[in-house]
């Protein structure tokens, strides 16, 4: 085994924690998002050091895959190769932050129809050329029409 194999196993994982980092810095916003959080530049700030924080905790608690026939030193050659292949940065975590919050929201546009009576409907954009048969009996007629 070459040490070409320990830098494409580094490559290989450090794909992984980027992948990682950038999973939980979207989740973290999207809650923010959905519970309708502002995040203010300091909240920004502590989101940051803390995606940074984790993704380096990563780096350094990965050590060197066990592999059978690693050359000496290849073992040494492994946690600088994970540290160049991970190339999120605080800025870039930053910029996303930033980019998230000071996008414009789209707003929602709600209309609340109400609509009573017999057969109602509404269309919206469409033509309605249905029709609608309403049988009623003679008891119902009567009594609607003595209470008119």
């Amino acid at each position: 085994m070459s040490s070409g194999t320990v830098i494409e196993t580094a490559r290989i994982h450090a794909s992984r924690i980027e992948a990682l980092t950038w999973a939980r810095l979207n989740a973290i916003l999207e809650g923010h998002d959905l519970n309708n959080v502002e995040i203010d530049d300091q909240m920004a700030i502590s989101i940051c050091g803390g995606i940074i924080q984790g993704m380096n905790n990563l780096i350094y608690d990965s050590h060197t895959p066990t592999i059978p026939g690693l050359p000496v030193g290849s073992a040494d050659l492994y946690q600088p190769q994970l540290k160049k292949h991970v190339t999120v940065s605080a800025n870039l975590v930053k910029a996303h932050i930033d980019r998230k919050r000071l996008m414009a929201k789209k707003s929602t546009q709600t209309t609340n129809y109400y609509v009573q009576g017999e057969n109602a409907r509404v269309n919206v954009n469409s033509t309605d050329q249905s029709v609608n048969i309403v049988m009623k009996s003679t008891e119902e007629s009567s009594v609607r029409s003595a209470s008119v």
